[in-house]
């Protein structure tokens, strides 16, 4: 083992000599000493070859090393030559000296004509790679003992899956002699059922009295249903929690599930880092295993709650785990959930209240001190049969408590008729400041009507879009006819166009104001067959980008950064068909080099229009850009 301070003593080798011949900057020197506590270490000392200063000393015992820098007194474990620009010169002494002393240490590679610095890094190389193959054996020697502490699936986990997760079915038969015969996918039972009854449709099973959809055993092969169910376990006092991928298909009418776990979390009270959490991956062609991520698992899944009881005892936080999820048949975030109940008083509350949801998902900062559902929550208590109803998310809590108006239980189930998949509700907030969830609900109900193949998000940007645009070109928004159109993709598209224009306009005056500073000194060029075009105007940046299928008219910053003059675009064109857009070239005028230089859909031009490229730029001085630039900015 090296200790720093005594080996920092150690005096610095003779400084070598070498021939001025030597090309290197570096030279090296190395000599073995005997210390009290290190015990043998070998030193190898690095020097400038211009001052004959030491630039950096490296220690090893043969099993650990050092490199400590003079200068900074500082100290690493980094390769010493990453880059391969320090070679250091190296008589055949000082290299036998190296490879006798390291002969016994972890394998490297070393030839007769290595350098100092090569031989250690090749030994410092093979050195990383022994500590990095243990860590890798140690951490799955972890995981294995992880994974092996997982018990097998409880006995009835099959039974809760049918009852409480999968669809249930009534399999009926073809008319068979005056009659159809059916089973019930739950229960078992057979019976027949009215000549009338349709494919898909619902009804209740005579036997078990479960509401089930009717469905053709012709068809039956083709339902494959995949859920997610989260299990709970107590290990020798250690709380384990896998996600299992449920799978249920139906052969002759009978159903066949299986389970795959895809991930694990274990609360350890034997070790220091007390969680770990890990995913089941799959790479091809190598089949799935085991990975340690760093965060607790948070997707959510059917809660089996047979076992509450056993694995968290008669409370948890003041709940009772078995009574409160036993009556839950909805997926639940059971980590974050369980997270909430530990570091948020509130959460017991929500629990109690039958809020799972909104539970897992909640934070400290969206709550408010209180201890009823309107003073936590900031709401009327009158909505919490909705809240139980529909167990309300935090995204949809946020909307509901935004909103002006009442959000009734009708209303909000159109809400969830629409699908909204946005990754915050301030949009819909935002909307809502201005609109009542009554109308909010309508009207995009409407406007999926008109594009059902549309996503909700891009429907609603669309109005957002229409909205700002209105109130940019000072439109008058009150009237009812102008704030909801009947087509909202017809007016968002009519009101771009003006929008476009007037927009267009204001920036041309900024472009005629700009042009005389930022041209200033550029001077026509052409060459061979091309020349170069300058743009005049926005509508020079839209027709380029239009003719040649690109981005540079669509993407504002190239039109921003060209009259900033950091940033410029030029045309290249055909000589003989000037006004016909050809290739678009971007030059970075601070760093005086060629950024994009594109023909039509993106594509690389020829070596000639390259070759005339360079020779523009070439014709550009750095010091003229430097000035255009500091005096059109």
């Amino acid at each position: 083992m090296l200790y720093k301070n005594e080996i920092k003593q150690i005096l610095p080798c003779d400084v070598p000599k070498f021939s001025e011949k030597e090309g290197l900057r570096h030279l090296s020197a190395a000599k073995i000493e005997d210390l009290e506590k290190s015990g043998k270490v070998l030193v190898v000392d690095f020097y400038y070859k211009t001052n004959m200063q030491v630039n950096c000393r490296f220690f090893t015992d043969g099993k650990s090393y050092q490199i400590y820098y003079p200068i900074e007194d500082s100290w690493n474990t980094r390769l010493l030559n990453r880059y391969g620009d320090a070679r250091a010169a190296t008589s055949p002494d000082t290299r036998k000296l190296i490879n006798e002393f390291l002969k016994d240490s972890p394998k490297y590679y070393c030839s007769e004509y290595c350098k100092a610095d090569q031989i250690i890094d090749s030994f410092i190389s093979a050195s990383m790679g022994k500590k990095r193959d243990k860590a890798v054996a140690r951490k799955q020697e972890r995981i294995d003992r992880h994974m092996e502490m997982f018990p097998d699936y409880p006995d009835d986990l099959k039974g809760f899956c049918r009852q409480r997760v999968f669809m249930k079915y009534i399999f009926f038969s073809s008319i068979v002699k005056n009659k159809r015969n059916a089973v019930c996918s739950l229960c078992g039972e057979e019976f027949t059922v009215e000549k009338a009854v349709k494919h898909k449709t619902f009804g209740n099973c005579p036997k078990c009295g479960t509401r089930a959809q009717y469905y053709s055993d012709w068809l039956t092969s083709s339902i494959k249903e995949k859920e997610s169910i989260c299990i709970a376990h107590k290990v020798e006092g250690n709380l384990i929690i896998r996600g299992t991928n449920a799978t249920v298909e139906y052969i002759k009418n009978e159903a066949a599930l299986r389970f795959e776990d895809q991930w694990r979390t274990l609360y350890l009270s034997d070790e220091k880092a007390k969680i770990y959490s890990y995913n089941n991956n799959f790479v091809y062609p190598y089949g799935a295993y085991w990975h340690e991520t760093k965060w607790s698992n948070r997707n959510s899944g059917y809660l089996y709650p047979n076992n509450l009881k056993e694995v968290f005892g008669e409370k948890y936080y003041n709940i009772d785990m078995q009574k409160e999820f036993s009556k839950i048949e909805q997926p639940v975030k059971f980590i974050p959930l369980l997270d909430n109940l530990k570091n948020i008083p509130q959460t017991e509350y929500l629990v109690k209240l039958g809020l799972n949801r909104l539970a897992s998902e909640i934070e400290a900062t969206n709550l408010q001190e209180g201890s009823d559902f309107a003073s936590i929550l900031g709401i009327s208590k009158q909505y919490l049969p909705l809240y139980r109803h529909y167990n309300v998310s935090l995204f949809e809590h946020e909307i509901i408590k935004t909103s002006k108006t009442w959000v009734s239980i009708e209303d909000f189930a159109k809400y969830r008729e629409l699908k909204i998949e946005l990754h915050s509700p301030d949009l819909i907030c935002k909307l809502l400041e201005d609109m009542s969830f009554t109308k909010f609900v309508n009207y995009f109900t409407k406007m999926r009507g008109l594009y059902p193949k549309e996503e909700m998000r891009q429907i609603i940007n669309w109005y957002k879009d229409y909205i700002e645009m209105n109130k940019e070109l000072k439109v008058d928004i009150k009237r009812k006819a102008v704030r909801y159109p009947n087509d909202i993709k017809d007016a968002h598209d009519r009101i771009l166009i003006r929008f476009s224009e007037v927009k267009n306009v204001t920036e041309n005056e900024k472009f005629k104001i700009a042009i005389k500073n930022l041209y200033a000194g550029l001077r026509e060029y052409s060459k061979g067959d091309y020349a170069i075009v300058l743009p005049t105007c926005k509508e020079d940046f839209i027709r380029e980008g239009q003719s040649l299928s690109h981005c540079v008219g669509a993407i504002s910053s190239y039109f921003n950064n060209h009259m900033e003059g950091s940033k410029m675009i030029f045309f290249i064109r055909k000589k003989d068909d000037i006004d016909t857009p050809f290739v678009t070239m971007e030059i970075d005028m601070r760093r005086h080099a060629i950024l994009q230089l594109y023909g039509f859909g993106d594509k690389a031009p020829a070596a000639e229009v390259k070759n005339f490229a360079k020779g523009f730029l070439n014709k550009l001085s750095k010091r003229e850009t430097t000035k255009e630039m500091e005096s059109a900015m």
